[in-house]
C-alpha cells in the first residue's frame, strides 16, 4: 500500500474531526460539570492537537508548510520534500518518523516514506510523485 498526499488529507480531517469530538465531548463537558458542581468521573482521552498542529502549523513548522515551500521554490522534489519532512521528525516528539530500517530491508519503496502517528495509529507516506 502507498499512502500519498491523498491519503494525508483524508487522515488530516479525520484527525481535525476527532480533536472537535474530544473537545465538544470531553473536554468542553467535563468543564461544564465542574462549572455547575456535578461530581462526575474524570474522561481521559488522547489529546490530538500535536498531530494537527504537525500538519498544519505555518512556515515550515508542519507538513502542508513544506509542501507549499517544495511547490513555491520551483525546484522542489520528492527527494527534498523527504528530507525536509525527516529533518521536521526530530522536531516532533515523535510524530513523524524515518521508517524503521528492517522494514526498508523487506520493503524497499519505504526509503521514499516517512512515517505520520496519526490518532488511529502509524501510517507510511511516500513521497514519490
Amino acid at each position: 500500500v502507498h499512502n500519498s498526499f491523498e491519503q494525508l488529507c483524508i487522515n488530516y480531517c479525520n484527525e481535525k474531526l476527532q480533536g472537535h469530538f474530544n473537545d465538544h465531548i470531553f473536554k468542553l463537558e467535563q468543564e461544564e460539570y465542574a462549572r455547575e458542581g456535578v461530581d462526575v468521573a474524570k474522561i481521559s482521552y488522547v489529546d490530538n492537537s500535536k498531530v494537527v498542529a504537525m500538519i498544519e502549523a505555518g512556515k515550515g513548522a508542519g507538513l502542508i508548510a513544506l509542501m507549499d515551500e517544495e511547490i513555491k521554490t520551483g525546484r522542489g522534489t520528492d527527494a527534498t520534500f523527504l528530507k525536509k519532512a525527516l529533518v521536521l521528525a526530530g522536531k516532533s516528539d515523535g510524530i513523524i518518523q524515518p521508517p524503521d530500517n528492517k522494514q526498508m530491508k523487506k520493503r524497499p519503496h519505504l526509503k521514499n516514506c516517512f512515517v505520520f502517528e496519526h490518532y488511529a495509529g502509524e501510517v507510511e507516506y511516500d513521497t514519490t510523485n
